[in-house]
């Protein structure tokens, strides 16, 4: 499940137009969220950045904020300071990159 949700992540957020293809990261991180009971920070994480990069940004937003409410309870406060982050980017219809 770690490998799916890494390669949905790079498929998704890599600065490399020719590396990215958000169909295929949206389904792989669906399916990780999915195995995991849809209660993992890291993997909603991933399945928020996965839409935002297919310019779902609605979805994004919902996601990250579920993500954003599972990291706080579990006191990751880097998670939740990179979601917060990101929150932002999708507020205003912007996707998600690796630097």
């Amino acid at each position: 499940m770690i490998a799916i949700n890494q390669l949905a992540h790079a498929l998704a957020a890599s600065p490399e137009r020719s590396v990215r293809d958000e169909r295929q990261a949206v389904q792989l991180a669906e399916r990780a969220v999915q195995i995991s009971g849809d209660q993992d920070p890291v993997y909603l994480d991933t399945l928020a950045i996965a839409y935002a990069a297919a310019g779902r940004f609605s979805y994004a937003n919902s996601v990250a904020h579920r993500a954003l409410e599972l990291a706080t309870h579990e006191n990751r406060s880097q998670l939740a300071g990179a979601l917060t982050a990101r929150l932002r980017l999708y507020e205003a219809q912007q996707p998600y990159r690796d630097a």
